[in-house]
């Protein structure tokens, strides 16, 4: 079982979707949450201890793009990565100008989201956390 005590924060307004990507994620040992829009993920960020945010780019009200701006501004350590059926290069591009971890295309397998998930927590770098030892 994971020792993680933050959650992946999953933002997606398709209801069946969302549900599925959290499932997948508690298989892997990972605690997470959900959110169908982002005023609803800017409020669990408010209240909940998240460690990472994955959310669609295409959604009613603020899109994913939008929330990735507002995310980086309360926040600007946390991790997001965006996922989205209609990736080009020039939006991934963008995304990560703007501070996106990682973009990803639907649709893709629970493996690889797992894989990202994992390694995303794994890269984070959490405050006064000793990282490595001066051998002197």
């Amino acid at each position: 079982m994971s020792t993680l005590t933050e959650s992946v924060l999953v933002v997606e307004d398709d209801a069946a979707l969302r549900d599925a990507l959290v499932d997948t994620l508690r298989a892997a040992d990972l605690r997470a949450l959900a959110a169908p829009d982002a005023p609803t993920a800017l409020q669990l960020l408010q209240s909940e201890q998240i460690a990472l945010v994955i959310s669609d780019v295409q959604m009613p009200g603020p899109n994913g793009y939008q929330l990735l701006s507002s995310i980086k501004r309360l926040r600007p350590d946390l991790p997001v990565v965006l996922m989205t059926a209609y990736g080009t290069v020039a939006q991934a591009v963008a995304a990560m100008r703007e501070g996106a971890t990682d973009y990803i295309v639907k649709p893709f397998d629970a493996q690889a989201l797992i894989a990202m998930a994992q390694r995303q927590l794994a890269m984070r770098v959490v405050p006064n956390e000793l990282v490595a030892v001066d051998p002197e």
